[in-house]
């Protein structure tokens, strides 16, 4: 039966279209019905909201066997039904509207799907969608002519309702005047994307003009109108001031055009990465995209515009096992500059959080540590880091098994007086060290209740040097920090030693300590001995980092006197 439902509408439509293609007579009520019906039922067309209440609704099949459109014909009003129907036939879900009552809103289209808009005229909701009421339904195909047919019959069937005199006479199928043309063979590439700022440092600073030189060519033997240019920056970086959308009038043909669009930055710049998508638009149509990074507030220089992800971030290894003994605390300080306002910007942690962020997704994929088993912290301050080392630490009461990872990148710093280490929160400044947490008192607090093992990982340094800019600046003061003393099943993995500075690695956009900790991780798939790791780390953190940054840093690794096993029979 619905065979024959479905060939009867085909073959309705075919006289009817073949009909309309021998007359420029404006199209009737029952013709225009009979179009909307067999277009719904037969041709790529679906209400967006109506399907997705279909499929989500549990006591209907989960894709639907036909659907089906009507208009009341004896005592036409205006009304208009739409329906999924179940795999049995007997069960349905609707939606209704008055098409007098509705604006029928422009096609949008993008590269896969085009749509349209019907909303209601009046401040209530008109729309009906089972029992509930709607202001707005959406009409989607991935075929533009489809859609763009589907739309003008509305139209006109809006036009017959109201009874508005002088229709447009129409040639061949009446609702083929597309709003949107096809743009399949449009070719607009963008061969080339400029970065100019005033300080030329390739970064945008704090209260800088600068701009995106855009480079628009069209490959096309002919001339293309309507060109836009749509300029989105995907992070959400506060302070950027930039217009959303240019307006080309013409590309000529095989012409290539510079475009300007304008960046500017307020007081407010946040530090971090701008990701600008500029995407080149033709009669609202996507035609082409690019993505672009630049770096907002990062100090050094930075010689690439359009960044890429370093490969550890992106091929990271997964095992199949899983360590559900083992839980980890991580912190990524960055932005100290947001809880401090006094401090500068370059106060900041260059890729504190990225650190932490990626060496949590090594913890769950490469060694696999669950998600559940892991504290992680960005901009933690003093409270919120106690709280988590108290929450860990009682972790082995519950569970004897328990191993322990501490991993912290930011800033760290000694006492000038007892030359005791300190990691610093966010809220924390070099005149109130006392409240920051020292390095003893984290060992020994994780300790406590006796876990099999405690590793703790300090990617910062605590001689009063920096990433960046040193807390202790206002100060010009270097300090030689005291050894940890530290017991139990303990070690410490320190990025630096004495009064060295741990560095960034800013081609990689990580610490100089943790991407290379990372990169042996990734190399083993998490499989090293904690001797083999540290060989790696001491040799290739103090080579680069005095090929790029111009001086030494000197990992280190302390272990416990408690640890009777040698560093190459623990692993990681």
């Amino acid at each position: 039966m619905k065979w024959l439902k479905a060939n009867t509408f085909i073959l309705l439509s075919l006289f009817i279209l073949e009909g309309f293609s021998q007359t420029n007579v404006s199209p009737s009520l029952i013709e225009t019905q009979k179009y909307i019906e067999n277009s719904f039922e037969n041709y790529q067309i679906d209400i967006k909201e109506l399907k997705t209440y279909y499929l989500n609704s549990k006591k209907y099949a989960s894709i639907y066997d036909y659907k089906s459109a009507s208009i009341l014909k004896k005592d036409y009003n205006g009304n208009l039904y739409f329906k999924y129907y179940s795999d049995d036939g007997y069960n349905s879900v609707s939606c209704t509207f008055n098409i007098i009552n509705v604006e029928i809103g422009k096609i949008v289209s993008t590269q896969t799907t085009h749509s349209f808009s019907i909303s209601c005229k009046s401040s209530q909701d008109c729309i009906k969608l089972e029992k509930s009421l709607l202001k707005k339904i959406t009409i989607t195909s991935p075929n533009n002519t489809i859609i763009s047919r589907f739309r003008n019959s509305l139209i006109h069937l809006q036009t017959l309702s109201n009874e508005i005199p002088g229709l447009a006479s129409v040639v061949k199928d009446p609702f083929d005047e597309h709003e949107v043309k096809e743009l399949n063979d449009i070719k607009i590439s963008i061969p080339n994307i400029k970065y100019e700022d005033i300080n030329k440092n390739n970064r945008i600073d704090e209260t800088e003009k600068t701009s995106l030189i855009i480079s628009l060519q069209n490959h096309n033997q002919r001339d293309i109108s309507n060109i836009s240019i749509e300029i989105k920056e995907l992070n959400k970086i506060k302070g950027l001031v930039f217009q959303e959308k240019h307006n080309i009038q013409t590309l000529t043909s095989n012409q290539t055009r510079n475009i300007e669009i304008k960046i500017e930055s307020n007081n407010e710049l946040q530090i971090g990465e701008a990701n600008f998508e500029i995407k080149v638009l033709s009669n609202n149509v996507e035609i082409t995209k690019k993505t672009v990074k630049i770096a907002t507030f990062n100090s050094g220089p930075q010689e690439i515009l359009i960044s890429k992800l370093p490969e550890i971030d992106l091929n990271i290894p997964k095992t199949s096992n899983l360590r559900r003994n083992t839980y980890a605390i991580v912190i990524g300080n960055e932005d100290y500059k947001s809880k401090q306002p006094n401090l500068s910007y370059e106060t900041n942690v260059k890729y504190a959080e990225n650190d932490a962020k990626i060496f949590k997704e090594y913890l769950i994929n490469t060694l696999g540590i669950p998600n559940t088993n892991i504290t992680y912290l960005t901009n933690a301050t003093s409270a919120q880091i106690k709280q988590a080392i108290n929450k860990v630490k009682q972790l082995p009461l519950v569970n004897s098994n328990a191993e322990i990872i501490f991993y912290y990148a930011g800033h760290g710093l000694p006492d000038e007086k007892t030359k005791e280490q300190y990691i610093i929160p966010v809220d924390v400044n070099s005149s109130n060290l006392s409240f920051g947490i020292k390095i003893n008192e984290i060992e020994s607090e994780l300790s406590s209740n006796n876990p099999k093992r405690v590793l703790l990982i300090l990617d910062a340094c605590f001689s009063g040097a920096a990433r960046n800019e040193s807390l202790l600046s206002n100060r010009a003061v270097r300090v030689r920090p005291k050894e940890n003393v530290i017991k139990g099943n303990s070690i410490i993995l320190s990025a630096s030693s004495n009064e060295e500075a741990s560095k960034a690695y800013d081609e990689m956009q990580h610490g100089m300590f943790t991407y290379f900790l990372l990169k042996k991780l990734q190399e083993t798939k998490g499989n090293v001995d904690l001797q083999t790791l540290f060989d790696f780390l001491y040799f290739n953190v103090r080579e680069k980092s005095l090929l790029i940054n111009n001086q030494f840093q000197t990992p280190t690794i302390t272990k416990s006197p408690q640890i009777q096993n040698n560093l190459n029979e623990i692993k990681f």
